[in-house]
């Protein structure tokens, strides 16, 4: 559980990071459509990262 909740943590770190930047940078622009996709990205696109390094730490098979 320990891998879990430091991933997790980790996750939450650039999330949160990646949303105040956009927020920053959206604070220029003119409000819209994109605004909402550009914060849903931030959310998302730590996943696939944080999945290339579990899948990388996991233990091999011995096939």
């Amino acid at each position: 559980m320990e891998l879990l909740e430091a991933v997790l943590g980790i996750y939450l770190a650039f999330a949160i990071f990646a949303v105040c930047m956009t927020r920053r940078e959206q604070a220029r622009v003119e409000p819209g459509l994109l605004d909402s996709l550009a914060y849903l990205a931030c959310m998302l696109w730590p996943l696939p990262v944080m999945a290339m390094l579990i899948q990388q730490n996991l233990p091999r098979s011995g096939r």
